[in-house]
């Protein structure tokens, strides 16, 4: 199995649909999901998601069920 380091703009790309690399986000973490990948995650990961889904949505409830 091989470890994939993931910041948050790969988790970004797979919340957000009309994101550039929507599709390759998807893939990734469809690996890590299927067992082929496991992820490495810095601890500013969740507060960046969050931050960047509330910057990009301007939806605070969507940003808040994200922090979930």
């Amino acid at each position: 199995m091989k470890g994939l380091t993931v910041d948050s703009s790969v988790i970004v790309s797979t919340l957000l649909t009309n994101e550039p690399r929507h599709k390759e986000a998807m893939d990734i973490w469809e690996g890590i999901l299927s067992g082929e990948y496991y992820a490495i995650m810095p601890y500013s990961v969740l507060v960046e998601v969050v931050a960047a889904v509330r910057r990009r949505t301007g939806s605070e409830s969507l940003a808040l069920e994200v922090q979930k």
